[in-house]
């Protein structure tokens, strides 16, 4: 798959707003980028700020969507572990989970009450990426010497 992007002109830039900004402000005389793999935060908020630009999640029949979560935690022999513990308490709390269901980034909820605007109205549009993270740490640096050998920034 990624050799057959790469033969397609492919470009890597540095971030994903910089993903989106190249799709949504595409012109057609200047070799547009169509297309571009990004987090749907950048989008949502190029779509509320008026910007052409779509998301298409991957086929719910393929191999799914990455679905990234937001994550909080306690660093081992902090120095107030008492206090990062009610902050950690606080930021997983449903008042906090609701402001994030609300706002542009569009996260997702794991709560059944915290509504705000979907990201799609129906969530089993969305089928989720099975994940072995350890699997992962393992394919980390070939993956990375790969990616550094075929792909040229």
């Amino acid at each position: 798959f990624f050799q057959a992007l790469n033969s397609n002109e492919i470009r890597i830039v540095d971030g994903n707003a910089m993903v989106k900004n190249l799709v949504a402000r595409a012109h057609p005389d200047a070799s547009p980028v169509l297309v571009g793999f990004t987090d749907t935060d950048d989008v949502l908020s190029g779509q509320a700020d008026g910007e052409p630009i779509d998301m298409i999640f991957p086929d719910p029949d393929s191999l799914g969507t990455l679905v990234v979560p937001s994550t909080v935690g306690v660093i081992k022999r902090a120095p107030h572990p008492a206090t990062a513990k009610r902050l950690v308490d606080y930021l997983v709390g449903s008042e906090v989970e609701s402001q994030l269901v609300r706002g542009r980034a569009g996260y997702m909820p794991i709560r059944p009450h915290a509504t705000g605007d979907e990201i799609v109205s129906d969530k089993q549009a969305i089928r989720a990426m099975k994940v072995s993270y350890a699997s992962l740490l393992e394919q980390l640096e070939p993956s990375s010497r790969w990616t550094r050998e075929h792909f040229h920034p």
